[in-house]
């Protein structure tokens, strides 16, 4: 934990090699995998007790409902382009 805090103290963290890594390794993980570490993530902030981490909490919170309703976004999104299928005019293309 202290080498953490002195890396993002002294450098860039998003410029750091294990930073990019982990991104990679975030993309790659399906959306369960991820929503479960972003809830263990939030147990761990909420166990500390810390009120400075209070802002952090709501914003994960935030985030975490981004992220549920997100395949719920996709098929919407889906089912109108199925429904494009059909020959438009131009007037209904420009649309």
């Amino acid at each position: 934990l202290r080498e953490i805090y002195a890396n993002a103290v002294t450098c860039d963290i998003t410029e750091m090699a294990e930073y990019k890594e982990s991104l990679q390794i975030l993309g790659f993980s399906s959306k369960n995998e991820l929503l479960d570490k972003l809830h263990e993530v939030r147990n761990i902030i909420k166990d500390s007790g810390e009120v400075c981490l209070d802002e952090v909490e709501r914003k994960l919170e935030e985030h975490l409902g981004i992220i549920e309703k997100a395949s719920l976004e996709v098929s919407q999104e889906t089912a109108e382009s199925v429904q494009m299928n059909e020959k438009l005019s131009r007037q209904q293309f420009k649309e």
